[in-house]
C-alpha cells in the first residue's frame, strides 16, 4: 500500500494518479478503483472523484507494479536538499517517492518527464518560499548538457517566441511574435563536435523556464536533441537506435542577495555528471 498527501486542488483522481504511477498504466488503475482499492481519506471512490487539498489518498496495488526509483542524493542543507530525477519519471511523481524518505520535502520546480538532473527540494515553508521567489527574481542559474543533431556553432544568448498548444501538449516556437506568445530566452555554448555521430554536445543555460522551452527553441534552429519523442529527428533516432532523450540537467548554482538567509548557498555551483557525453 502507498499512502500519500494531494497538495493540488480539484483534479480528478484517475487523472492525478495517472501522472503519479505512470508504470501502473490505466487499466490497472481503473481494475484498482473498481475492486475499491483506492481510498481517499478512508473511503472508497470513483475515478471522478475531484481531490482536494490536503486529501489522504491510499493506493493498495501490487507491489511488483509499483517502479523502484533510485533517490540520488546530490546535495543537503538546513533549508534544501537536491536530488537527480532520472529520466522517464514525472516530477511529480519523483517528488512524491523523495517524500517517502525525506518528510516535508517540497520540490520547487519541474523537469520533463524524459528529462534528467538536478531538482531542488525545500525542507520547510521558508525555505520554499524562498526558493520560489529566487527563481521569479533569477537568483537561480540552471544549466543543461544536450547532445544535438548536427554541427551546432552558435553561442550566446538566442531569442524566439514560443506558445502552447494544450489541446496537443505541444508548444511552437517562432522567430515572430504571435497572440498568446511568451518571449523565451536560451543561452547556448557548443561544448565539442562528434564527427562519427554527426552530433554536437552543448551546454544549454535556462533564462526563460518556459514549458518543453529548451527542446523546442533548439529544433527549431534545426538542432533538435537526440532521442526527443515530441520534438526530435524521428528518423535520426531510429538509425542511431537512441532509447533516451539526451538532455540533463547538470549544474544550478545561486546569487542571493547578502541580506537573505539563502545566501550560504552561494559559495559553489552543485554539478553532476550525466549520463551521456
Amino acid at each position: 500500500m502507498r499512502e500519500f498527501t494531494y497538495n493540488g486542488e480539484g483534479e480528478k483522481l484517475v487523472k492525478y494518479l495517472g501522472k503519479v504511477f505512470p508504470e501502473l498504466g490505466r487499466g490497472y488503475l481503473m481494475e484498482l478503483l473498481r475492486k475499491k482499492d483506492i481510498k481517499i481519506n478512508g473511503k472508497r471512490v470513483s475515478k471522478d472523484t475531484p481531490l482536494l487539498f490536503g486529501d489522504k489518498i491510499e493506493v493498495y496495488a501490487d507491489q511488483k507494479r509499483l517502479r523502484m526509483v533510485n533517490i540520488e542524493l546530490a546535495l543537503q542543507t538546513p533549508d534544501i536538499a537536491v536530488f537527480v530525477k532520472p529520466r522517464g519519471i514525472a516530477t511529480e511523481e519523483f517528488a512524491r517517492k523523495v517524500s517517502e524518505k525525506y518528510f516535508g520535502a517540497e520540490v520547487c520546480h519541474r523537469l520533463d518527464t524524459n528529462t534528467a538532473g538536478l531538482l531542488i527540494f525545500a525542507l520547510s515553508p521558508p525555505a520554499h518560499a524562498a526558493i520560489k521567489s529566487a527563481f521569479k527574481q533569477n537568483y537561480i542559474r540552471k544549466k543543461y548538457l544536450a547532445r544535438v543533431v548536427g554541427r551546432f556553432e552558435k553561442e550566446g544568448v538566442l531569442t524566439a517566441y514560443l506558445t502552447k498548444d494544450e489541446a496537443l501538449g505541444l508548444v511552437r516556437v517562432s522567430d515572430e511574435n504571435t497572440e498568446g506568445a511568451s518571449r523565451i530566452f536560451t543561452g547556448v555554448r557548443p561544448v565539442s563536435f562528434d564527427k562519427e555521430s554527426g552530433t554536437t554536445l552543448i551546454e544549454v543555460e535556462l533564462i526563460t523556464g518556459k514549458t518543453h522551452q529548451i527542446r523546442a527553441h533548439l529544433a527549431h534552429l534545426g538542432y533538435p536533441i537526440v532521442g526527443d519523442p515530441k520534438y526530435g529527428d524521428f528518423s535520426y533516432n531510429r538509425r542511431a537506435g537512441v532509447e533516451k532523450q539526451l538532455l540533463f540537467a547538470y549544474s544550478l548554482s545561486f546569487a542571493f542577495p547578502q541580506k537573505s538567509p539563502l545566501y550560504y548557498l552561494n559559495s559553489e555551483p552543485i554539478t553532476v555528471t550525466p549520463d551521456f557525453n
